[in-house]
């Protein structure tokens, strides 16, 4: 048990994700959409996140009150 009371076979199954790191490339972008509130406008960033190959893409003017993130059908996690 930790201090928090939570078991440790629970702590170590929450593995952190590493995104940038010094032995590989990755590619950045910025994409001003005006708004999210489209429909379809998720899967069309997804798209085009895929076509340009990017690991990280950061929207402007999405238009979406609050944060969270959100997983789309594709794998691709967006998070505001």
């Amino acid at each position: 048990m930790t201090p928090d009371g939570e078991s440790q076979s629970h702590l170590e199954d929450v593995r952190p994700t590493t995104i940038v790191s010094t032995r590989t490339t990755t590619t950045i972008g910025t994409w001003n959409v005006r708004t999210m509130y489209e429909t379809g406008k998720s899967a069309q960033v997804a798209a085009e996140m895929r076509r340009y190959n990017l690991t990280i893409l950061g929207i402007s003017e999405a238009r979406w009150t609050g944060s969270e993130q959100k997983r789309l059908a594709t794998g691709e996690l967006l998070l505001y």
